[in-house]
């Protein structure tokens, strides 16, 4: 059974899509053979979906963010998911409770990069 999905989406799309990919992955779903992903020509206005990988490989893949770069919040939850996975819910919850709020969406931006680098030390 073959199955082809052809988006057009907005970055942010694009990042909830990725970021629910990568909670099913980490929730034992997982495919037997990679799925090929054809692009559609995007509208003027909104950049063609590329074939990126899953949220959680890219940012353990990638160097850690210098004070110059922007830390996104796709990048702290997919910290967060990394770190209660091993067992460091309860840390995590106390470090949100540090800083104030309840969830880590509820972070301002000017906060992910003192969080992230808190949970990184946890």
């Amino acid at each position: 059974m073959n199955i082809t999905v052809t988006l057009t989406a907005s970055p942010e799309l694009l990042s909830a899509i990725q970021t629910l990919t990568a909670a099913l992955a980490g929730a034992g779903q997982t495919t037997k053979k990679p799925v090929k992903q054809q692009v559609a020509a995007a509208p003027a206005n909104e950049q063609p979906v590329q074939s990126p990988a899953p949220v959680s490989e890219a940012v353990k893949n990638e160097p850690a963010a210098s004070n110059d770069e922007e830390i996104t919040i796709e990048e702290v939850r997919a910290l967060v998911q990394e770190k209660s996975k091993a067992g460091k819910r309860e840390v995590i919850k106390a470090i949100l409770t540090e800083f104030g709020v309840p969830r880590v969406t509820d972070l301002g931006k000017d906060q992910y990069q003192p969080f992230v680098t808190k949970v990184k030390a946890a």
